[in-house]
C-alpha cells in the first residue's frame, strides 16, 4: 500500500504527465531570468509558475543533511500550498546528480516529518528537466514558446491582417 507522503508510481506518473506544460515553461523562465552561463543553484517549494519560496545555495554539494533538513524544514514551513512542488534550479546538464539526490531525499524527509505530501520531486536546467525518483526527462536544444492568443468565441479570430491586429 503506498504512504500518502510518497504516491504510487501510477499517480505519480500522472501528475507529472499533467505537470509537462509547466515544465516546459519553468525552463523556459530559467533561460529568460539566468542569461549567463553560471547562475546560483536554488532550492525552490510551491508552485512552477513563479508562485514559490526559494533558497540559494553558494555550495551546495559542502552542504551536511543536518543543515540540508533545517533548510527544507524551513521552505516547507513558510508553504502552505498542499502538494507543493519542490525542484532545484541549478546551472549545468540535465543530468541528476548525487548532490541533487540529496537534497531531494531530505526535502522528502522534512516532508514526511511534518506530515504534508509533496508532488514529484524535479530538477531543472536551461537545457531541459528531470524526474529522479521516475527516471523521466526532457531536453531542447532550442526552446521555442509561442504565445497564442484564444479568442473566446470562435467568430471573433484574428485573421492576421492590418485591420485585426491594429484593434487589439
Amino acid at each position: 500500500m503506498p504512504s500518502p507522503l510518497r504516491p504510487d508510481p501510477g499517480n505519480a506518473a500522472q501528475e507529472l504527465a499533467a505537470l509537462r506544460p509547466a515544465l516546459r515553461l519553468a525552463v523556459h523562465r530559467l533561460r529568460q531570468q539566468n542569461r549567463g552561463r553560471l547562475f546560483p543553484w536554488l532550492l525552490h517549494v510551491g508552485g512552477l509558475d513563479g508562485d514559490d519560496r526559494s533558497f540559494s545555495v553558494t555550495d551546495p554539494g559542502r552542504v551536511d543533511a543536518g543543515l540540508r533538513l533545517d533548510l527544507c524544514f524551513a521552505l516547507l514551513g513558510h508553504c502552505e500550498e498542499p502538494g507543493a512542488l519542490i525542484w532545484i534550479t541549478r546551472p549545468g546538464d540535465v543530468e541528476v546528480t548525487a548532490t541533487d539526490l540529496a537534497w531531494l531525499q531530505s526535502a522528502w524527509g522534512a516532508s514526511r516529518d511534518l506530515g504534508r505530501p509533496l508532488s514529484p520531486a524535479l530538477v531543472v536546467t536551461k537545457s531541459g528537466w528531470a524526474a529522479p525518483f521516475s527516471g523521466e526527462q526532457m531536453q531542447w536544444q532550442r526552446l521555442r514558446i509561442r504565445s497564442r492568443v484564444v479568442p473566446s468565441q470562435p467568430d471573433q479570430a484574428c485573421t492576421g491582417s492590418l485591420e485585426c491586429i491594429n484593434s487589439r
